[in-house]
């Protein structure tokens, strides 16, 4: 609630891990992995949607694209980085669910350095992420 209260007058930007996630030890992408993650990121849009606050979460929509188009490679993150920017700029802050694997996530952590150096807020919210 105290996310809320700080971010209800825009959108926030939902930073999730996700490569090291749907990857497995030889480095290949797991579609059901990435599923899992895309699922994972989506509940906490939901909990934040039912708090009345709208979320960005570029995982939840890169899953599904990259579900419909053989053409998206999921592991190309100068690709991902370059399309996420745009989101992260519009944001005015930068939600970091304690999700397992935030802490070693390189696009996690890229994204909040960015929030930081762009004076955004950054919250890490930890809970279970019940709708």
């Amino acid at each position: 609630d105290e996310v809320v209260e700080h971010c209800a007058a825009s959108a926030a930007y939902l930073a999730t891990p996700y490569t090291r996630l749907v990857t497995d030890r030889d480095g290949n992408w797991d579609p059901v992995a990435s599923d899992e993650a895309g699922q994972l990121a989506a509940r906490w849009c939901a909990v934040f949607a039912a708090r009345g606050q709208t979320v960005i979460s570029p995982i939840v929509q890169a899953v599904e694209m990259v579900n419909q188009s053989s053409r998206l490679d999921p592991l190309d993150a100068d690709f991902w980085m370059h399309w996420c920017a745009p989101m992260l700029r519009d944001c005015q802050a930068v939600i970091v669910p304690d999700i397992p694997g935030w802490r070693t996530s390189r696009g996690v952590w890229s994204e909040v350095c960015y929030a930081l150096g762009h004076n955004c807020r950054v919250f890490l919210v930890v809970g279970e992420g019940d709708v």
